[in-house]
């Protein structure tokens, strides 16, 4: 029978000490930033986009 530990290092099956720790850092604050930066471009462009479906639609 095999077993979690007796699994080879590169094998698809996890041993005990090999936990997942969840995202990086790194990844979280470029989430942050894109979420930041699609805010302001929808708080600064938003009112003119809307105005210019408006009248692309007539």
């Amino acid at each position: 029978m095999l077993t979690l530990q007796s699994a080879p290092r590169g094998s698809w099956l996890h041993s005990s000490d090999d936990e997942w720790r969840g995202p990086s850092p790194a990844w979280l604050i470029t989430g942050v930033v894109v979420i930041g930066l699609g805010f302001l471009a929808w708080s600064f462009l938003g009112p003119d986009l809307r105005r210019y479906l408006k009248i692309h639609n007539m």
